[in-house]
């Protein structure tokens, strides 16, 4: 997310999650709830934080990606 588009949302809400493949579909309920009741005038950035999720399950995840709601996987076995 490039630092000036964030200037024109009133707020950034962070939000993160720890999760694994298994935990991958309910994960994507509750990103399909949230967005459901987020303003479009405030920038969502949703960290997920994880050790082993495949290719093709953060594929399903950003799916859920829109304007003003930003997803970045963290892969924790980085650190």
């Amino acid at each position: 997310m490039k630092e000036n588009s964030k200037s024109k949302y009133n707020e950034v809400i962070p939000i993160f999650f720890t999760v694994d493949d298994i935990y991958i579909p309910f994960l994507g309920v509750c990103l399909e709830s949230i967005i459901d009741h987020i303003s479009s005038e405030n920038l969502y950035v949703v960290k997920i934080l994880h050790t082993n999720i495949t290719e093709e399950n953060k594929n399903k995840i950003m799916k859920y990606q829109r304007e003003n709601f930003d997803i970045e996987f963290v892969d924790l076995n980085y650190y």
